[in-house]
């Protein structure tokens, strides 16, 4: 009896999985990655000395994305891809030699497309996606201008108004398939300016994402 009872679950189970695998589209991908991000801060030479410094923030720490894709075959080998992402972005500075260090998380929403080429498992990609930044938060390690010795804490801030709420990237992506799961290497480069209007004469912001993706597709 208990076998029978076994069989029949594995069945209903088989039955339910098919069903739901038969309702969604193919082409259907979830994707999980991890990225490391650089935001780099330009001054703007101004008169009478023309001068500009800049402020890379690039230390390596890796943050999480999340993303859903829809892949369409257009012609033999060509195909586009539009998906929509969650992504920790941003950029976190080196430590300072008084022990200073600072970090800019934005929590950005984005929605993009690809254009592919593939070459039996292997896929080549470029492709573009807006952000929308839903929020950017400022992390900081005490003050820049502290001693060395001085006890310092995290203190977070709220840095929305320093940026625009949305900004434009390119990038470019290769991907492996085996059966229905995939694993994918991608840059992407901002084009478009990060800083609020109010600050663009003085200083541009531009920033980079690298990351490493693994999902599963229909």
């Amino acid at each position: 009896m208990k076998k029978i009872f076994f069989v029949f679950l594995l069945v209903l189970f088989n039955n339910s999985y098919s069903q739901v695998l038969d309702f969604l589209p193919r082409g259907l991908g979830i994707e999980l990655g991890l990225g490391y991000n650089q935001i780099k801060f330009q001054e703007i030479p101004t008169a009478p000395f023309f001068n500009s410094e800049s402020l890379l923030r690039d230390a390596f720490k890796l943050t999480p994305t999340f993303r859903i894709s829809w892949e369409k075959d257009i012609i033999r080998n060509f195909s586009i891809k539009p998906f929509i992402s969650y992504s920790i972005t941003g950029g976190k500075s080196n430590k300072s030699a008084n022990g200073y260090e600072d970090e800019y998380i934005f929590k950005t929403l984005d929605l993009g497309l690809f254009a592919s080429y593939k070459f039996y498992n292997t896929s080549f990609s470029i492709g573009g996606k807006y952000n929308r930044f839903l929020d950017v938060t400022g992390r900081f390690y005490g003050s820049s201008v502290d001693l060395a010795n001085t006890n310092r804490e995290w203190n977070e801030e709220d840095m929305s108004s320093l940026f625009k709420k949305w900004s434009i990237d390119l990038g470019g992506r290769v991907s492996y398939s085996y059966y229905h799961f995939t694993i994918a290497l991608e840059g992407w480069y901002s084009v478009s300016e990060l800083i609020n209007k109010d600050y663009e004469n003085f200083t541009n912001v531009s920033s980079k994402r690298f990351q490493l993706l693994v999902g599963y597709q229909l």
